[in-house]
């Protein structure tokens, strides 16, 4: 199992240094953030699975997950940029394909990351303001 995860990311590799075009990176791209999105899925459940637990159980493992809040924010600001990239990408490809666009795939890819740059900096600024700027 684990000798055919390696040669699929072996392949993936050869494959971003023999074709470094936009689309390979946009297909690692989706794949890794939906890799992401898995994990952070997972690990959620686990921590609302243990409200069975009652009260004293939940508040625990809710406790361990947000402590402290300094490193609390930040993993929601990388678990926001990692939804917006899927989202923006999965948007992008369904256009391209389904609008047969794909030879205007470099210019979908730069508007994908102006409009990236432009929502992290919004969501950068709402999630973070507060622990860069605690008394304003």
């Amino acid at each position: 199992m684990i000798a055919k995860w390696w040669d699929l990311l072996v392949q993936y590799r050869r494959e971003l240094i023999l074709n470094p075009l936009p689309g390979m990176w946009s297909f690692v791209l989706q794949r890794v953030t939906g890799l992401g999105i898995v994990f952070y899925l997972l690990m959620h459940i686990v921590v609302m699975g243990s409200v069975t637990g009652g009260p004293e159980g939940f508040d625990a493992s809710l406790g361990r997950v947000q402590s402290p809040v300094i490193f609390f924010k930040p993993l929601e600001f990388v678990l926001m940029l990692v939804l917006l990239a899927h989202a923006l990408n999965g948007i992008r490809i369904t256009v391209l394909d389904f609008r047969g666009l794909s030879r205007h795939n470099r210019v979908s890819v730069a508007i994908m990351a102006a409009v990236f740059v432009i929502a992290a900096a919004v969501g950068g600024w709402l999630f973070l303001g507060h622990i860069l700027h605690p008394h304003g």
